[in-house]
């Protein structure tokens, strides 16, 4: 009769060690080494990609010219209302621009903050596990994907009333 593979003999015994011998913590030891790792390639994701950020910001301005959006007299008369109506979109699209990169600073610096508490990874609303596939695609998220699905139904069904 055939013997269950967990009960091999030779280099398979490391299997059934007990808790605090040897190779099992160096094993802890080799984990623990390679969780701090990847935290720290965490860590510097989220900081490079906050520094990004922040960059497009400061080349954006924090506050747009004075200027900027107002029809100006070139040598005649004041622009035609379509020349008026550009300006102010492209104002619009300007503060639309920074608002939304102010905010992305916003959540990596949070992201940092948990993953300097140790809380990173872990949905702010229900506690449970962030998806790593979620994490690898938007490492500032805060919410595991079925609480952010119905955060977004939420706010759909309000701005729909």
């Amino acid at each position: 009769m055939a013997k269950h593979p967990r009960h091999k003999t030779g280099a398979d015994t490391s299997a059934r060690m007990r808790p605090g011998e040897p190779k099992r913590d160096q094993g802890r030891a080799r984990s623990r080494a390679t969780g701090e790792r990847a935290l720290d390639a965490v860590r510097r994701q989220l900081e490079r990609e906050r520094e990004e950020a922040v960059r497009a910001l400061r080349e954006l301005g924090l506050v747009p010219d004075a200027d900027e959006g107002e029809p100006r007299e070139i040598g005649g008369p004041v622009l035609d209302q379509g020349d008026v109506a550009q300006a102010n979109e492209r104002q619009d699209m300007s503060f639309a621009t920074r608002e939304r990169l102010a905010n992305r600073i916003n959540r990596l610096s949070a992201a940092l903050r948990r993953l300097h508490e140790g809380t990173y990874g872990t949905c702010s609303v229900c506690g449970g596990t962030i998806e790593p596939h979620r994490l690898a695609a938007i490492p500032e998220a805060d919410t595991c994907l079925r609480c952010q699905e119905e955060a977004d139904r939420t706010r759909a069904s309000t701005e729909a009333a």
